[in-house]
C-alpha cells in the first residue's frame, strides 16, 4: 500500500493543528513512527496550544513518552506478549485506569480497538459539539 502524505513533517505547523489523532497498532508491525521525538513533539506543541491529543489502542504509550500524562488518568490495551503496556503509561507518570475511554486535560485514551468509534466520537464533541456529534452518529445508524 502507498500513502502520500498531504505534508511532510517539516512542513507541519502545530499551531494549525487543534487535534492530533494517533491510530493504534501493534508494536513493531509498521507503526513505530509514533515514537520517534518529533511526533512527541508534535504532540506537545498541540496540546500546549490548548489542542486535543486522541489515541487509540496502544497510542497512548508515545503520549506517555512524551511527557504528557503525568499525573493524568489513561487507559490502554492491557493485552501484549512482548510489551508492557500498562507499565509504559506508569512510568510516564499517568494513574492508568481500567475503563473503556478515559479524556484527562484533553489527552483521550482507549482501552482497545473496539472503543476507537467512541474515541472518534468524544473528539468530534469536543471540537464540533454535541448537536453535530449526534447528527453524524444518527446518519451513521450508530445508537
Amino acid at each position: 500500500m502507498t500513502i502520500n502524505p498531504d505534508l511532510l513533517y517539516p512542513e507541519i505547523d502545530p499551531k494549525d493543528y487543534r487535534a492530533l489523532v494517533l491510530p493504534g497498532g501493534f508494536h513493531s508491525y509498521g507503526f513505530d513512527e509514533a515514537y520517534d521525538s518529533k511526533i512527541h513533539r508534535l504532540a506537545r506543541e498541540i496540546h500546549a496550544n490548548d489542542g486535543y491529543i486522541a489515541t487509540m489502542c496502544v497510542r497512548v504509550l508515545p503520549i506517555a513518552d512524551a511527557g504528557l500524562l503525568m499525573g493524568k488518568e489513561a487507559t490502554t490495551y492491557p493485552h501484549s506478549r512482548s510489551h508492557d503496556n500498562l507499565g509504559r503509561p506508569k512510568a510516564g507518570g499517568a494513574k492508568v485506569v481500567d475503563r473503556r475511554v478515559v479524556m484527562d486535560d484533553r489527552i483521550i485514551s482507549c482501552n482497545g480497538p473496539g472503543s476507537s468509534l467512541a474515541v472518534v466520537f468524544l473528539l468530534m464533541e469536543c471540537l464540533l459539539g454535541a448537536e453535530m456529534t449526534q447528527e453524524v452518529r444518527r446518519f451513521m445508524i450508530y445508537d
